[in-house]
C-alpha cells in the first residue's frame, strides 16, 4: 500500500522502536505531521481512504489514530485496501512473535 506523501517540513519524526508507542503504531508506522493548527496521524494513500487521527498534541493524535484504526478494522468492506493491508501487517507481526 502506498503511503500519502507529506511535506518534509510538516512531518514529525517518530522513533518506532520506542516502547511508549502502541504496538499498532510501532508495527504499522503511520506518518505524523503538523499542519500548523493540528497534529495528524495517518496511514493510507490519500485523505479519502486513510486511517486518520488528529489532536492538539502528538499523544492525542496517536490515541485518535488508534481509535480510528480499531473502528476501521471492525467495520470495513471486503474492498477496503487500507483495512486489508492493516490486517495483513498485524497478522504478519503476530506470526513473527510466535
Amino acid at each position: 500500500m502506498k503511503q500519502m506523501e507529506i511535506s518534509n517540513h510538516q512531518v514529525i519524526e517518530l522513533d518506532f522502536e520506542d516502547p511508549w508507542y502502541s504496538d499498532t503504531v510501532r508495527t504499522l508506522r503511520p506518518v505524523a505531521y503538523n499542519d500548523g493548527q493540528k497534529i495528524y496521524c495517518m496511514l493510507g494513500p490519500d485523505f479519502e481512504h486513510a486511517i486518520l487521527g488528529s489532536g492538539t498534541t502528538l499523544v492525542e493524535a496517536l490515541k485518535s489514530w488508534d481509535a480510528a484504526l480499531q473502528k476501521r478494522i471492525e467495520h470495513h468492506s471486503a474492498t477496503d485496501e487500507v483495512a486489508l493491508y492493516v490486517k495483513d501487517q498485524l497478522n504478519a507481526s503476530l506470526r513473527k512473535i510466535n
